[in-house]
């Protein structure tokens, strides 16, 4: 369950979402179908949206 310090995106919550999207998703999975939306790709890899959403923050900055 979230709180407000997680919510509020504590450095060591970060780092931690952000290992542990790599786990379903790494990144020669994401690469060849980094064209597709959000909800493609969570769909697809069947992972959340927000974890998709982290891995391509993480990877490609955005």
């Amino acid at each position: 369950m979230r709180d407000e310090v997680t919510d509020q995106g504590e450095p060591h919550e970060k780092e931690a979402s952000a290992f542990a999207a790599h786990l379903p998703v790494p990144r020669d999975l994401l690469d060849p179908y980094r064209h597709l939306s959000e909800d493609s790709l969570a769909t697809l890899l069947a992972v959340s949206v927000p974890t998709i959403r982290n891995r391509i923050s993480f990877e490609y900055g955005g």
